[in-house]
């Protein structure tokens, strides 16, 4: 008799047939889990590959609630014998987030999860199999260029005092042959990065890899002592919660955190992209050599992990967005150091040492960027960022509603001579148009993103403001970028091509900086203090050459960093005539699109 049961199994059986069938030479695409918060993703993968992944299912509490890895590795084997009444997860190599279809070849590879395969494949142990301590690190040759990017993870780090940086009880072996032949660093040639960012610098700031015992931070007494008159200064109107948590309950995970700015909006925004995809990369499992389970759950990881900051820069308009996987309040570095108890109390966490911001493939503007046309890297980005505010995707308007031109208004250099007059002007030649002139210096940044959302054309010179193209409806708007005359980049280009945006640029004259309309102007000197006046000359933003310092017993290099070229501090003139053509180019660009239905010569 054909039970229930019976009848369900079948059709499983039926439908994985049907589906193997179906996908042969084709890639498998396989959603991980259904997070807490119900995020959608996706996921791929050679279909040889993919099928022992198919019957490996993790409980839901037993691997989520896992205090370790090894807890998690024991969970997930129960969760194959015991099957009774219980929920269970995919485990798939990819995030959640990602379940969708790439782009073909490998022109877009490295704006896909492919980017995080590769990763992935290259990852390996660098302790000895001796060593109480353990510590993994990823790379990904770029292929273009000859270069490797890298970040790394540490299991058992201890925050000492006397040494002013976190211990890792490790005896560093000697990588193989074979490992060197794949494309895996070695330990003193992993990357640094310009403004004094990536691996070589945090390792050379924050942590100190050596076989043996700590040196001395105090008696159990002192530490008594301390956390008592720690607890006596807290008053009542503190909240009083964060200070216990913080004594009591150390955070599991730290990410080792080295910024290179905090207030230009494309350095910040690409870190913090490059920060999220080290966190995917370590949601994937078998991340450690010999372990199944993955380094990192999101959400459930993300409520025990902590960014400390390494650099002395304030925290900036997006310093929020840095909490997304690390849930608990950011901290500097040296308030960890200033607290004994704090040390005492991170005597077993893991470290994370993310992605630099500059090896993110955004910053890459090769002939391959360009061709690409679609990036699900990006996609997922922009909706995290927009969903962190909560912005809403801006709703569908009707055929009777303007075309909305946003200007990005820049306070110190690169503005456009006679701005105001070029807009009134435009303004009158077209009648299907709503122009907005935004110093988006002076807007909250969630504020930012919205009028991003409900902008149909962008129009800004060369600069950190086209940023905000990356948070534009996707396929629904163009983009001017008014470059100086002689600069050929195409980053923003390759940006707004894989949104599905028009891309129009022209160029401008370079004209020294013109007087403030409410008057004086800025001499260059001040403009500089406030902008920097250095950049690395190397547009991949590597160290390569230069001095050497001393990172955990070994050498990393560095390299020197440029003055800005000369556009970066002047003001910008373009004929009319030129003006005009480029922004009504995508002004009839628009005419057509979404709601609207525009005969060209209107």
């Amino acid at each position: 008799m054909l039970t229930r049961k019976r009848f369900v199994t079948a059709a499983l059986i039926l439908v994985a047939g049907s589906f193997a069938l179906f996908t042969l030479n084709t890639r498998v695409h396989l959603p991980d889990a259904i997070l807490p918060n119900g995020v959608p993703g996706w996921r791929h993968q050679p279909l040889e590959s993919a099928s022992p992944l198919l019957p490996e299912l993790s409980k839901t509490g037993d691997i989520s609630e896992a205090s370790d890895i090894d807890e998690a590795n024991e969970a997930g084997e129960a969760s194959k014998t015991d099957t009774s009444n219980a929920v269970y997860e995919p485990v798939s190599p990819v995030p959640l987030e990602y379940y969708s279809i790439p782009g073909d070849g490998e022109t877009c590879s490295r704006f896909s999860p492919t980017y995080f395969e590769d990763f992935h494949a290259l990852a390996a142990s660098y302790c000895e199999p001796d060593s109480p301590a353990k510590l993994t690190c990823f790379h990904r040759p770029s292929g273009f260029d000859g270069k490797t990017d890298s970040f790394c993870h540490m299991q058992g780090a201890k925050l000492n005092l006397q040494t002013q940086k976190f211990h890792l009880d490790c005896e560093l072996r000697n990588l193989t042959e074979q490992e060197k032949m794949n494309g895996i660093l070695p330990f003193s040639h992993l990357p640094a990065y310009w403004y004094e960012t990536g691996p070589a610098y945090v390792f050379a700031l924050a942590v100190n890899i050596t076989k043996g015992v700590l040196p001395y931070a105090g008696s159990q007494e002192e530490v008594k002592h301390k956390r008592e008159q720690k607890s006596s200064l807290i008053s009542a109107d503190q909240p009083l919660e964060k200070e216990v948590e913080l004594l009591t309950t150390p955070p599991k995970t730290i990410l080792l955190l080295k910024r290179e700015g905090e207030g230009n909006p494309w350095h910040s925004i690409i870190e913090i992209f490059s920060t999220y995809m080290t966190f995917d990369i370590l949601r994937m499992p078998q991340g450690i050599p010999g372990q199944t389970a993955p380094i990192f759950r999101h959400p459930i990881d993300s409520d025990d992990t902590q960014i400390v900051i390494l650099d002395d820069r304030p925290d900036g308009p997006y310093f929020n967005l840095w909490t997304l996987f690390a849930r608990r309040k950011p901290m500097r570095f040296h308030e960890l150091l200033a607290d004994q108890s704090i040390a005492n109390s991170l005597s077993n966490v893991n470290l994370v040492v993310p992605l630099a911001g500059s090896s993110n493939p955004f910053w890459k503007e090769d002939d391959q960027a360009e061709q690409c046309t679609n990036s699900p890297l990006l996609d997922v980005f922009s909706q995290r960022v927009l969903d962190f505010y909560g912005i809403k995707t801006a709703p569908f308007r009707s055929k009777d509603k303007p075309i909305v031109v946003t200007f990005v208004k820049r306070r110190d250099s690169r503005r456009i001579k006679n701005q105001d007059a070029l807009f009134t002007e435009l303004g009158r030649r077209n009648s299907h148009i709503r122009i907005q002139m935004v110093d988006f210096a002076a807007v909250p940044f969630p504020e930012q993103l919205r009028i991003a959302q409900e902008t149909d054309i962008l129009v800004a010179a060369h600069g950190a403001g086209l940023t905000h193209a990356m948070f534009m409806r996707q396929n629904a708007g163009a983009v001017v970028e008014i470059q100086p005359r002689g600069l050929d980049h195409h980053g923003f280009k390759n940006v707004i091509g894989m949104r599905g945006l028009g891309y129009f640029r022209v160029h401008a004259k370079i004209i020294p900086l013109q007087e403030e309309e409410s008057g004086e102007s800025e001499n260059a000197t001040q403009i500089t203090k406030r902008t920097g006046e250095i950049e690395a000359s190397d547009a991949s933003g590597r160290a390569d050459g230069g001095e050497s310092y001393e990172i955990a017993g070994v050498l990393a290099s560095t390299k020197g960093l440029q003055k800005r070229e000369e556009w970066h501090l002047k003001d910008l003139e373009i004929e009319d005539s030129i003006f005009f053509e480029a922004v009504e180019a995508a002004i009839k660009f628009m005419y057509n699109q979404g709601p609207w239905s525009f005969d060209v010569t209107d």
